[in-house]
């Protein structure tokens, strides 16, 4: 990982500390949801880390969660481009992969609050499952995209055992306990079925909890360090879903970005991996 005095004044990260020397074969990347936390995060480490070597396209319809601001730190770099639209629209997606010649698709843009899924299921089946396809029908007609890293969640998993918290593998079958996890396990299987049928280059990537700067305090279960300083700022009470005694992982965003470095520069087509961090801590500790 990078340490901060790796960083050069101006953000930018020396070239010597790359996680790949050698040109990958993809030139231009589209990044879904790059508005959002953790897609934010991913736009930036692309372009303070490898410079100009990529022209990166930021696609995001900019909902109650994204902010223009996740991406200011590099939206003045000419390889950087932002493009207003909505993966359920085949037009906008069609019109980004020509407009900008995209060969490569790092794809965030996802509905993924528990709670409001409990409420408003439909909606996330329609971003989740529905937009991840015409992304894929798109990516598919058009023939050009090189790879295709799709960001899951380890929420497909199901419960965590809290006496095993690290249990998880790749492998595991899949056990979606809400709506949230159920569309994206849904999704898993649409992606899977798309390279077996049509031989895209896809890759699945499962996260655990990331924090970090720039972070929406929504998820009162996942997101809950950015909730609980926000509410500890305003002295109210911090509410805990359950008894407290759910064991989390909780992955610093920084890290997360650089372990989707090393998927899209050296993930192998086909292969499912978990984001995780060893550290698993109790809520209530």
């Amino acid at each position: 990982m990078h340490a901060y005095s790796d960083t050069l004044t101006d953000g930018m990260i020396r070239s010597e500390h790359t996680q790949l020397n050698g040109v990958p074969v993809p030139k231009s990347v589209l990044v879904t949801g790059g508005a959002g936390f953790i897609g934010g995060w991913f736009v930036r480490h692309l372009l303070q880390t490898y410079g100009d070597r990529y022209a990166v396209t930021c696609f995001d319809n900019l909902d109650y969660c994204a902010s223009v601001n996740k991406f200011k730190a590099v939206s003045q770099l000419s390889n950087f481009h932002f493009v207003r639209g909505n993966v359920c629209t085949p037009k906008d997606v069609e019109n980004a992969l020509r407009n900008y010649h995209i060969d490569s698709i790092v794809h965030f843009a996802a509905r993924s609050h528990v709670d409001t899924s409990l409420n408003d299921s439909l909606s996330f089946t329609q971003t989740n499952v529905i937009g991840t396809q015409v992304l894929l029908e798109v990516a598919r007609e058009q023939g050009s995209i090189r790879r295709f890293i799709h960001v899951s969640t380890d929420e497909v998993y199901g419960e965590n055992d809290a006496q095993n918290p690290t249990a998880f593998t790749e492998e595991q079958s899949l056990h979606p306990t809400n709506p949230y996890s159920a569309s994206k396990a849904a999704t898993e299987m649409i992606i899977q079925a798309y390279r077996k049928s049509f031989h895209i280059p896809l890759i699945i990537v499962r996260c655990n909890n990331v924090f970090g700067p720039r972070q929406y305090p929504e998820k009162p279960d996942l997101e809950l360090i950015p909730r609980f300083i926000t509410l500890l700022n305003q002295r109210r009470r911090m509410p805990i879903h359950g008894d407290g005694r759910t064991s989390r992982a909780f992955l610093w965003a920084g890290d997360a970005a650089e372990a989707l470095d090393v998927i899209f520069h050296k993930g192998t087509d086909g292969e499912t991996y978990n984001i995780s961090s060893n550290d698993h801590l109790q809520v209530d500790r």
